[in-house]
């Protein structure tokens, strides 16, 4: 999830029951990143609003040698992170707080970084991808993937989702988060729709940093 205040309050009471909920949109759409990520032994990836930790746990098993960091605003979500983590030996580091919170000299560069299901409760898509892509070093890569809003059971239920849900600012079509991430100075070089059921899926966008010229 994000950082908007109403985001972390929801999410915050609604943390106790996150790992049995939404099920049939959460799991697929963290397979769908986890596709999207290859990161290598060693390297460093950051996950942006890192709900329970299921991401890291999964990426744990998948590259034990990976440094995970792990930011989850709303402390309910991140109190559980924590403890998933440690009761699997999985040494990801989770920090509370938004990512704008953290100070960059410590938080340091990423090879990769992933926002899974954050952008649909964000105010300002663009600018919050600007900043995340500072943070990456060059040649790293920004994964997304959030409802995709092109479907339109999810365009229709809307204004239920905004009422049900926390924060909830709206869903995305696919050419807007592609535009979003070439704006913040990233190259596409992953875009797909993943439908999951009939009512509902999920958007895949992934954008890589330009290597400096003679590196």
């Amino acid at each position: 999830m994000a950082h908007p205040d109403a985001a972390v309050r929801f999410y915050d009471r609604f943390a106790p029951r996150y790992d049995r909920s939404f099920q049939f949109y959460l799991r697929p759409s963290y397979n769908l990143a986890l596709e999207a990520l290859d990161p290598n032994p060693g390297e460093r990836l950051l996950d942006i609003g890192a709900g329970t930790g299921e991401l890291e746990l999964r990426l744990c098993r998948r590259v034990p040698d990976l440094h995970l960091v792990a930011i989850e605003p709303a402390r309910g979500m991140a109190d559980l992170a924590r403890t998933k983590l440690q009761s699997a030996g999985c040494p990801a580091q989770v920090l509370d707080g938004p990512f704008e919170s953290q100070d960059p000299t410590t938080l340091g560069t990423f090879d990769w970084i992933v926002a899974c299901n954050v952008l649909h409760f964000l105010g300002d898509p663009p600018a919050a991808i600007a900043r995340w892509s500072q943070a990456l070093k060059p040649g790293g890569h920004l994964v997304i993937v959030t409802l995709d809003g092109g479907l339109l059971p999810i365009r229709l239920a809307q204004p239920v989702l905004r009422s049900a849900i926390g924060g909830f600012t709206g869903a995305h079509r696919l050419a807007e988060v592609e535009d979003y991430v070439r704006g913040a100075g990233l190259a596409v070089n992953l875009a797909e729709r993943r439908r999951f059921s009939p009512a509902v899926g999920a958007l895949l966008v992934r954008g890589k940093r330009d290597m400096p010229v003679g590196a």
